[in-house]
């Protein structure tokens, strides 16, 4: 649920928390960070890197969402 008024910024702050939780994205850049310095696997570099490609192609998407519909 998004309250108004409805921006682009909202809605996407809104679908990130319902996908991830402020702790589940904390997790995963101290974890890409401990990979940084050689603590952990490069596993969790990849892990970031997806979460991060993942989190832009749906701020694209409710970008253009709003370009189309414009709400």
């Amino acid at each position: 649920m998004v309250w108004g008024p409805v921006t682009s910024d909202g809605v996407t702050k809104e679908v990130m928390n319902a996908i991830w939780s402020k702790d589940a994205e904390q997790k995963m850049l101290n974890d890409y960070n401990a990979a940084q310095l050689g603590i952990l696997g490069e596993e969790y570099v990849n892990l970031y890197k997806d979460f991060l490609t993942a989190r832009k192609a749906i701020k694209a998407q409710i970008d253009t969402d709003f370009l189309t519909f414009k709400f």
